[in-house]
């Protein structure tokens, strides 16, 4: 009888899949990529889970065979024995959820049970920071002691703010919590008060983390009699036909019988703008952009999308995908974003687009440019100030309503004003921090980068033609680094990454500057390299430090040249051409 490639093919609880997580039960196999979700991604997954909506499936195999090095998720514990299941699909939703629920990894997640209370969805109450960042460093115990967690529990009491880090996907540790809180909250002192405040907490224990607690992933375990060339096989399908659940898909199914064809509708839009082609968007955004521009008061939440309708669609369509593929073209041009690879928040292309669609950007005269200005303005302080981390659909709510009165001589956004930018934190800002390093990246894009190679200047074509990408200029092995999956910070941060094709890379190798820049100077003369630097922000004193192998000096004085032309890039346009009303 032959064996069945089957062993289970039942749905499994989500809090016994992150228990197995977190004892090394489950485990990756060690040719997996990193987890590579940002923090919006995460967010979204976890709104998904708490609304009990699918969030795809999971694919494992027995290990007993260990056919395969494995290594545990991003943030687990190392495994203390041989690990029983190797997960082949499903890494970055297991990884997003085990990091959210116990509170490990680079974000920690928050939900403010205060706005639930009062009755607000929890895409509105659901929030993330980074670890080291304020919020989480006040609300979080800052050591592992008796007295640091009683002060962080009276500090959520006081905020009424629950960490996700502490739920484990369990409804018991959210019952826990509730109960500690009430030690420091006011209403213990009045017993209708404390018996309301008791009803509320376990009405948002209901609605929202009871669900969390019942979630099950369908969970496919494949037999260890499965072989390693079918394993692999299946492991390549996955990466080339994995697909991203979205919306769209349920909104197309919803307008097939009006006759609205979606999918239609995109691949005409794609081919009329192939900017947007270009950008591999996913058709979602033009639907939120619609929702910005057609709700009153002004929303994106999923309600408001599902309330779409068709002739919304029929009359909108057209001219939001133009000022989409404008947007991009706009952001392309003069942000510096040459390719999807360097967006920084792809969740800000649908109230730019919405807002684009009304006030068009393109068309010639001083209202157009003064509004590109003001858009520019407020692109670098959103991204670099991190406006789109988290709750970024209010985010894009406030913009689409204050934009627009900015545009007319009015007050600037408030993603605009409350921008805050510390030149000292360049030093941390590195690859996993995505969505600032892609912004400085961006920024040096826009300031006439050119490409070592050809000395041109770099743009999505020579990108592509010369396999340009972020590289070091002290290399880590030079710099005595030995640790390429998380390398120590100063040595990885943008200060000592610039954009470099992959032949000029691989003459760099391990060598020092003073060695490779030399070769360089060999071939296209010094003075070329020079300006080819200088226009990666790297001149004078910071050039010499560079070609001198002066480490500290060469980090000292590159801050000074982000710290420049961030301040030149986020100045507040001071002339206004105010639009009719």
């Amino acid at each position: 009888m032959m064996a069945t490639l089957y062993e289970d093919t039942n749905a499994h609880e989500l809090r016994t899949l992150l228990e197995e997580v977190h004892n090394g039960v489950s485990v990756l196999p060690e040719f997996q990529r990193d987890f590579v979700w940002d923090a919006p991604a995460v967010a979204e997954l976890i709104l998904s889970v708490a609304s009990n909506f699918p969030a795809g499936s999971i694919l494992r195999i027995r290990n007993s065979k260990a056919y395969f090095a494995s290594r545990g998720f991003d943030g687990a514990p190392p495994p203390k024995s041989t690990p029983t299941f190797l997960v082949l699909d499903g890494q970055q939703r297991q990884t997003s959820l085990y990091q959210a629920f116990y509170g490990v990894g680079p974000n920690r997640f928050f939900i403010d049970i205060g706005k639930l209370m009062a009755g607000e969805d929890l895409e509105d109450a659901l929030f993330h920071c980074r670890a080291d960042k304020q919020p989480a460093t006040r609300l979080l115990p800052k050591a592992n002691s008796t007295e640091a967690r009683a002060e962080a529990l009276a500090r959520q009491a006081e905020a009424l703010v629950f960490p996700l880090g502490s739920l484990r996907g369990s409804l018991d540790a959210f019952n826990t919590w509730k109960g500690e809180i009430i030690k420091h909250r006011p209403e213990r002192e009045d017993a209708v008060a404390l018996m309301n405040l008791f009803t509320k907490l376990d009405e948002v224990a209901s609605r929202w983390i009871a669900p969390i607690h019942a979630y099950r992933f369908p969970v496919v375990t494949l037999s260890d009699e499965t072989s390693a060339e079918a394993i692999c096989t299946i492991f390549e399908t996955l990466n080339r036909t994995g697909v991203k659940l979205s919306p769209f898909e349920l909104l197309t199914a919803r307008f097939f019988p009006q006759n609205i064809n979606l999918r239609t509708l995109w691949s005409e839009a794609q081919q009329r703008h192939p900017t947007i082609e270009e950008f591999d968007l996913d058709p979602y955004v033009v639907l939120q952009a619609i929702t910005l521009r057609v709700t009153k008061p002004v929303s994106v939440k999923r309600g408001a999308l599902m309330n779409l309708t068709g002739d919304q669609i029929r009359a909108h369509w057209d001219d939001t995908t133009k000022a989409l593929a404008e947007a991009l073209i706009f952001l392309r041009e003069e942000c510096g974003v040459t390719t999807p690879k360097w967006l920084p928040y792809g969740s800000m292309l649908a109230p730019l687009a919405a807002v684009v669609a009304d006030h068009p950007i393109a068309a010639a005269g001083a209202g157009a440019g003064a509004r590109r200005a003001r858009l520019k303005c407020w692109f670098w302080r959103a991204s670099l100030g991190q406006h789109y981390e988290s709750a970024a659909n209010r985010r894009a709510e406030l913009d689409v309503e204050q934009l627009p009165a900015w545009f007319a001589g009015g007050a600037a956004p408030d993603s605009v004003t409350s921008f805050r930018f510390d030149p000292a934190d360049l030093e941390q800002i590195t690859p996993r921090q995505r969505a600032t390093y892609r912004s400085l990246m961006c920024l040096v894009m826009a300031g006439g980068a050119r490409d070592f190679h050809s000395n041109q200047r770099i743009t999505a074509a020579l990108m592509r033609a010369n396999s340009v990408d972020d590289h070091h200029l002290f290399p880590l092995d030079f710099l005595g680094e030995t640790n390429r999956r998380s390398p120590n910070p100063r040595f990885d941060n943008i200060l000592n990454r610039t954009l470099i094709d992959a032949g000029t890379n691989r003459s760099i190798g391990a060598n020092s500057p003073a060695i490779y820049l030399n070769l360089i100077d060999g071939v296209q003369g010094r003075s070329q390299v020079d300006e080819i630097l200088a226009s990666h922000g790297i001149a004078g004193g910071t050039c010499e430090a560079l070609r001198t192998g002066a480490f500290d000096a060469f980090l000292e004085r590159r801050r000074e040249y982000f710290g420049s032309v961030i301040d030149k890039a986020t100045t507040i346009p001071s002339s206004v051409v105010a639009e009719p009303a």
